[in-house]
Order: structure tokens, then C-alpha cells, then sequence
């Protein structure tokens, strides 16, 4: 009786469908989102595309940093680029675009370059 209380309780079924029916990927970006709240979607196509990794990430909300989505510990952490979460130029979090080069945007989600 308190095993089958604790499958209804915990959604167990449910749970096991998307487990068993979504991709590794899919799920994460369900839990960390595309660029809201910690940019999951964004880093990996960024990673995809530019076949970039140890990237710098900068949440502009209060949310951890995601650079553990990119981060290898046998590579360096390329200097030039940063990848900019949750940043809105017109916000009171600005950070300053100078001397930066916008590569890739998508919603709120920056990638760009020193230079």
C-alpha cells in the first residue's frame, strides 16, 4: 500500500515516460532552459556550431553561472570569448560591449568575442 502511495505521489510513470521517451539534451534544456533561466539550449548549440569549449558564462539574473555546461578540464579557458545569459543592453546590468564583437544572438543570449 505505501509503494503504490509513493508511485502516485512522486509521478512515477510519468517520470519514467520522459526518461525513457526524450533525449538526454531535450531534457536538460526542459530543466535549464533554452537561454532562460541558465541558457542550457543556447551553450550547446554554441558548442555545436563554433566547436568552442571553456567559454566563460555570465548569467544576468540570479542563477548560477553555466559554465559547467561547457567546461573541460583539459582544455584552457579561451579568453576572448564569453557567452552572455539573461543580458538585456538596456538593462540596469549592462555590460559594456566595447571592444566586443556580437557572433551569435539568439533571445537573450550573447555569444561574442574580445576583438
Amino acid at each position: 500500500m505505501i509503494i503504490i502511495f509513493l508511485i502516485i505521489l512522486f509521478n512515477f510513470f510519468q517520470k519514467l515516460n520522459k526518461i525513457v521517451n526524450m533525449g538526454y539534451d531535450h531534457r536538460l534544456t526542459q530543466i535549464y532552459g533554452y537561454c532562460y533561466p541558465q541558457g542550457y539550449g543556447f551553450i550547446k548549440e554554441v558548442k555545436k556550431k563554433y566547436k568552442l569549449r571553456n567559454i566563460k558564462t555570465i548569467n544576468f539574473d540570479d542563477f548560477a553561472q553555466s559554465d559547467f555546461f561547457l567546461d573541460n578540464p583539459n582544455y584552457k579557458y579561451l579568453k576572448e570569448y564569453k557567452i552572455l545569459i539573461n543580458y538585456d543592453p538596456s538593462g540596469k546590468n549592462s555590460f559594456l560591449l566595447d571592444g566586443y564583437k556580437i557572433l551569435y544572438n539568439k533571445e537573450k543570449c550573447f555569444l561574442i568575442k574580445n576583438g
